[in-house]
């Protein structure tokens, strides 16, 4: 019940903002801060390494005026102000364009603007060396697909968002906004300050503010005004680093793309608990029994010891191998500081000691565009029924998504998903052969999905 009256005092409080409304609801800038000070007294912040082994705990330190800070992690304004000192791994400030708190701001009578005049900015501890390599490692992965035009110069990726990559010469990383334009609907924009600390500001979408000229004399407001409460590298030092290292996403390298990889066996099994439909005997004795690379991942299904419900892995196509090892060691490529495979994640980790078989020329951008996302799965209602979405559902057409493409089809009564970029809609027939013919060669046996008969789908 609390619940349900603070949200709706919240969304009242919404509509009392100029403009707010659907702005409100869709992206959440509208809703209160956890903190709400007006006093300009300092806070020291301490942004701490969340890695329990780290030898230094704390990556940087900032002095900031009470009246910003409007959340820190593991702080709650339900237990109190914050302390004049606190240790955290990221806090939130809000300011708006001179300078000013939004607290104080938000207070005088032209608060009904403030929108189009504020910050919402997030400050984060960083313990990665490698953070920039990796946020655009990320920016050119799966979903992501590069678009001919550039954005007045921006290197422009479509996707879940729209992506907009900087250079040497921008003061922000990359901007993220949504697909649809609404002047009071805000961008994410990445700022680079330094090593120890990652910085993403929230503002007003700049394609319909001034473009590319607009993002760079905001996001270098940022940048200043964040130094002002900790030390930054300075902004020629930044550039020159930056203009050193140009964007990796479609810098091609020659990588091993087959190894003999290690193999595990996989058994998926119907659903033994009480909501299962499936009559006992089937429950006991259905399974797909499969031997993959131990890239693939299986989710359990609990409360069976003896079988997974799912199967999850990538791989590149047309060789239909795993590809997380490739992206792993195009990632290792473009590392500035050599981290161990203990310090990377595990399914990047690049296998040692394995002879390569096949070596090709890729980018991370190529991987990403070339990988085919597989999904096995259990039926788990019988009769059994299934929705599915045959190559022919992926066709240009009105409704279809234009950056990726499913299809769903069955292998004795088990479903197989994949999905794919769209570039790849009319080789969809192509694809799908080709994973049925992977399916065949790493499964061990496979027991078909009893058919419900006449009867019994009658009662």
């Amino acid at each position: 019940m609390l619940i349900k009256v603070r949200l709706a005092a919240v969304l009242i409080a919404c509509g009392f903002l100029a403009g707010c409304g659907e702005y409100c609801l869709y992206q959440g800038a509208c809703l209160e801060p956890d903190f709400f000070s007006l006093d300009p007294s300092p806070v020291q912040v301490d942004l701490t390494s969340p890695n329990p082994k780290a030898a230094s705990k704390v990556l940087a330190q900032l002095r900031i005026p009470r009246s910003y800070i409007v959340r820190a992690d593991n702080y709650s304004s339900r237990k109190g102000p914050l302390p004049d000192q606190i240790a955290t791994q990221g806090i939130a400030i809000r300011f708006v364009d001179n300078g000013e708190a939004w607290t104080v701001a938000s207070k005088k009578p032209d608060e009904r603007q403030w929108r189009w005049r504020e910050y919402q900015v997030s400050l984060r501890a960083n313990a990665n060396p490698n953070g920039r390599t990796d946020r655009q490692a990320n920016l050119a992965g799966y979903g992501r697909i590069r678009q001919s035009d550039r954005y007045e110069g921006l290197t422009h990726f479509s996707g879940s968002g729209e992506i907009f990559v900087g250079d040497a010469s921008d003061s922000f990383e990359s901007i993220s906004c949504h697909e649809e334009l609404k002047p009071s609907w805000f961008c994410t924009y990445e700022i680079d300050v330094g090593d120890t600390i990652t910085v993403s500001a929230k503002f007003v979408d700049f394609r319909l503010h001034g473009g590319r000229a607009y993002a760079n004399q905001r996001a270098q407001f940022v940048r200043e005004f964040v130094c002002k409460f900790t030390d930054c590298e300075p902004d020629e030092s930044r550039r020159r680093r930056l203009a050193a290292r140009p964007f990796i996403g479609d810098q091609k390298r020659n990588v091993c793309i087959a190894r003999d990889l290690p193999q595990k066996t996989v058994a998926l099994g119907l659903a033994a608990n009480v909501q299962s439909t499936f009559p006992p005997a089937v429950t006991q004795q259905t399974f797909w029994r499969l031997q993959v690379p131990v890239y693939f991942r299986e989710q359990d299904a609990w409360p069976r010891s003896d079988a997974s419900s799912s199967l999850f892995g990538a791989v590149l196509f047309p060789e239909m191998v795993p590809s997380a090892p490739i992206e792993g060691e195009l990632r290792n490529a473009w590392l500035t500081v050599p981290v161990s495979d203990q310090e990377r994640a595990a399914f990047l980790t690049v296998p040692e000691n394995i002879p390569c078989l096949a070596h090709a020329e890729l980018s991370l951008e190529d991987l990403a565009q070339r990988t085919i996302h597989l999904q096995l799965r259990r039926p788990d209602g019988y009769p059994m029924t299934t929705e599915i979405a045959p190559p022919s559902q992926c066709a240009n057409k009105p409704g279809a998504s234009r950056h990726f493409c499913s299809v769903r089809f069955l292998r004795d009564g088990w479903h197989v998903d994949i999905s794919f970029g769209s570039q790849w809609r009319s080789d969809a027939e192509r694809i799908r052969d080709q994973v049925n013919s992977w399916l065949d060669q790493v499964t061990l046996s496979r027991d078909p999905v009893p058919a419900a008969s006449p009867a019994s789908s009658d009662k």
